[in-house]
């Protein structure tokens, strides 16, 4: 899910592309039903958003879900698996050119 329109084509697209196009449903947050939860959740986007939306991608989580966050600096790292600990339990999974990858499940 997406609020921006070309990133949900975008990733209909790579679906398409990859043969993932039946695994994977592609909408806005408004075409989700309010109790709707998965197996996957990810997010990629800025510090200050992951942190501000912990309880909400925790609400979508299954039990045993697996929970990938990244967009995160290597240095906001800390700072946002700290903040979305009472939600999320992650750990710095990968860090590439200075970006990090946070990994976990929920809490």
């Amino acid at each position: 899910t997406d609020i921006d329109p070309q990133a949900l084509q975008a990733a209909a697209a790579n679906a398409r592309v990859n043969g993932l196009d039946d695994r994977l449903r592609v909408v806005p947050p408004d075409a989700l039903a309010t109790d709707e939860c998965f197996d996957v959740v990810v997010a990629n986007i800025l510090a200050d958003s992951l942190i501000a939306l912990a309880p909400t991608l925790r609400a979508r989580c299954k039990t045993g879900a697996r929970v990938a966050l990244s967009g995160i600096l290597d240095r906001q790292s800390a700072r946002v698996r700290d903040a979305c600990a009472p939600w999320l339990q992650l750990h710095v999974a990968a860090g590439l050119s200075g970006w990090s990858l946070l990994d976990g499940g929920p809490a």
